[in-house]
């Protein structure tokens, strides 16, 4: 963290995930919180709120980025990752509770009309291919260790290089950065 940064709340209401992320702080400015962000209560006091496959979870996410919109200070940023495209939907998304995959169009639909976009565009253009692989041919529910090896390796290495010379428009997850 930024040492400007006096606190950083991690928000997470699932008992058995907070409990695993709360043995791995180190820093003592982190606070982890087993709550959603409206019950966290704390009205534009954010300068940031950060959702890292998380959006897709939650069953009203328009309602849920209002919460977010309203918990930012003025000039606050909300920054979305999300998996993209709900043609590579498969029974992993099922299996880990995802309501949904987004696009641009469909991700923009629900972020507040207040918000300012800076920036939205697609990331990691070979695992696009490789996650549409999966559902087509490999039909695999969840990963392997050594695929995700393999992913994390290779494929997201490769990314970092195809998508800027893509003009990020295509790929498997989707970034969106909105100000207040």
């Amino acid at each position: 963290l930024n040492e400007n940064v006096t606190s950083w709340h991690c928000l997470e209401p699932d008992s058995r995930l907070c409990k695993g992320a709360r043995q791995n702080l180190k820093d003592p400015r982190c606070h982890l919180h087993q709550i959603t962000l409206s019950e966290f209560n704390k009205s534009s006091c954010a300068n940031s709120i950060v959702y890292l496959d998380v959006l897709e979870h939650i069953a009203d996410d328009r309602a849920e980025l209002e919460t977010a919109y309203q918990s930012l200070v003025p000039g606050g940023h909300l920054i979305v990752l999300a998996p993209a495209h709900n043609l590579l939907f498969s029974q992993f998304d099922t299996a880990v509770g995802h309501h949904r995959r987004y696009n641009r169009a469909s991700l923009s639909a629900v972020a507040p009309k207040d918000f300012k976009r800076l920036s939205l565009r697609y990331l990691d253009s070979i695992g696009l291919f490789a996650s549409l692989a999966n559902k087509l041919v490999l039909k695999q529910g969840e990963p392997g260790a050594k695929q995700i090896r393999i992913w994390d390796r290779y494929m997201v290495t490769t990314s970092r290089i195809i998508d800027p010379l893509s003009g990020f428009r295509f790929g498997k997850s989707l970034l969106g950065v909105w100000q207040k």
